[in-house]
């Protein structure tokens, strides 16, 4: 049984769990197993994660067009009920995949986001709390379950046990409260929790250029959209998305709608993590002012508002200013991970994030205001950085870049110890025509020998001339070259391989 203050706390703040217009845990469960049986050609369900106390499972359900397949689009991220208390991104969030489900096919923009775009949601995030708040042991119950102090008992008198999540995340973790009798504890070490573990994962691998996590402020200004932190070029960018989600959420009172504000550095929290570490525009929802939870008649009217900011978010990420570029391999149209992608007018900082791309998608997307921009491709580590300019409009821009094969077999090079012909021999085996040069030039880099031509598959192998050479040291350079190739392009310093020969000597 729940303390007495515990009890008065809850009804004086408006605590409303036992209205059954609420989801308990089992009936999210319940819902997202049917929906993956339901729709299997359009959602993945994963468990990222078992909690910390009872080992339940937190479950993340996928939507899009091929969900067993890596595709390149765009990744975003949704999560409700971080921490316990907070029940109404839970509501938000199950409406939400409701409403994909039920509109693909039939809604135009909800069948072209699940079609180009990878949409996970995980509507219950922190679930042994959930367990905690819904069965009324303590309806104001923030932070999961730990036990702390290694007794096997929840401390629900003193809060002494439990974790905060959105502050066992690594970006400033160190700042955050040590005190385990803190609603805001910090956890013994970063991401000490599978829950924010769990998360963490899933967002190294996804790569999201986006997250909405969905929180209720118990006592505090609500109606809210927070920004990551501000001490970044990016800055601009994000506060007008957040500017844009926020006028499209109507608020409780009817005057008005909700506002975007920039976030603070707050230690360890999930949205500063993921901007600093992977770069993605991750915000906090705020739902409702100064309510945590609300009666149950309240619910749909506060969801259909915010379902407004995700459809608007939805159509924004298809059809707004930004780049989407996939970076291929010429004639096999092979799909290659770039090393690295640098816009060189806003990362111009060492602490800017790097962005790297989902695993084998090939594929990446960044918001940006219309204009020209500098965008510097490392695709593979055997190739050279590229400079492309290019031009974002209203509705982005869409770049494919394309490289050279890398050799499936490795040229040969043969030892050279004096003067003589050299045989080079080389197989030609993506099974297209394959555009090759083979040069060989001095210290300086002068030309002095080379060969151009497009061959067919196959073996091939060639002499090049040593015996008129005087001593020194010489290399050959050989590359192969994207389609529409232009020769005088392409000087001998664009090698994809080279050998070292020196003449006269060991």
């Amino acid at each position: 049984m729940a303390p007495t203050w515990i009890l008065i706390f809850s009804l004086l703040a408006g605590h409303y769990v036992e209205d059954p217009r609420y989801h308990t845990t089992q009936e999210v469960f319940a819902y997202l197993d049917s929906v993956a049986r339901a729709f299997p050609e359009i959602t993945r369900l994963e468990t990222l994660a078992y909690t910390q106390r009872f080992h339940q499972p937190v479950l993340l359900l996928t939507v899009t067009d091929h969900p067993r397949e890596v595709e390149p689009e765009p990744t975003l991220l949704f999560t409700g009920s971080i921490h316990a208390e907070e029940l109404l991104g839970t509501e938000v969030l199950m409406a939400f995949l409701d409403s994909l489900l039920q509109g693909y096919g039939r809604n135009p923009l909800l069948t072209h986001a699940v079609d180009s775009l990878e949409i996970q949601v995980l509507p219950l995030w922190n679930v042994d709390g959930h367990d905690i708040v819904m069965s009324l042991q303590d309806t104001s119950w923030r932070k999961n379950l730990r036990d702390n102090d290694g007794d096997d008992e929840l401390d629900l008198e003193n809060r002494c046990d439990g974790v905060d999540l959105n502050r066992n995340f690594g970006y400033r973790w160190d700042a955050a409260s040590p005190d385990t009798c803190s609603s805001y504890y910090r956890g013994p070490a970063p991401f000490s929790e599978p829950e924010a573990a769990g998360v963490r994962d899933l967002c190294e691998r996804m790569h999201h250029i986006l997250a909405l996590h969905y929180h209720s402020p118990a006592l505090s200004q609500g109606e809210i959209v927070y920004t990551p932190y501000s001490s970044t070029p990016e800055f601009p960018l994000f506060y007008d998305l957040a500017i844009g989600l926020a006028h499209h959420i109507p608020n409780d009172a009817g005057t008005g709608t909700y506002q975007a504000l920039y976030g603070g550095e707050d230690p360890g929290k999930a949205r500063n993590w993921q901007y600093a570490t992977l770069g993605t525009f991750a915000y906090d929802v705020e739902i409702c002012s100064y309510r945590v939870q609300v009666p149950g008649w309240e619910v749909d009217t506060i969801v259909n508002h915010n379902l407004q900011g995700l459809f608007w978010l939805l159509d924004r990420v298809l059809h707004g200013p930004a780049l989407w570029l996939e970076v291929r391999e010429a004639y096999t149209g092979r799909r290659v991970d770039p090393m690295e992608v640098t816009i060189l007018e806003l990362d111009t900082r060492p602490d800017m994030p790097r962005r790297s791309v989902r695993e084998g998608s090939g594929f990446l997307y960044r918001f940006l205001d219309p204009g020209t921009y500098r965008v510097e491709v490392r695709p593979q580590w055997w190739l050279p950085p590229e400079t492309l300019q290019v031009t974002v409009g209203t509705e982005g821009a869409h770049v494919v870049f394309e490289i050279p094969p890398k050799l499936n077999q490795p040229i040969v090079w043969p030892t050279v110890t004096r003067q003589g012909p050299v045989e080079v021999v080389w197989t030609n085996s993506i099974g297209m025509r394959q555009p090759i040069a083979l040069y060989l030039v001095d210290a300086s880099g002068r030309r002095l020998w080379g060969l151009e031509r497009t061959l067919e598959p196959g073996g091939y192998h060639w002499t090049v001339p040593l015996a008129s050479l005087p001593r020194g040291v010489y290399f050959l350079w050989f590359r192969t070259f994207p389609r529409r190739v232009d020769w005088n392009l392409y000087p001998p310093s664009f090698q994809a391989s080279y050998k070292i020969v020196k003449l006269g000597g060991p």
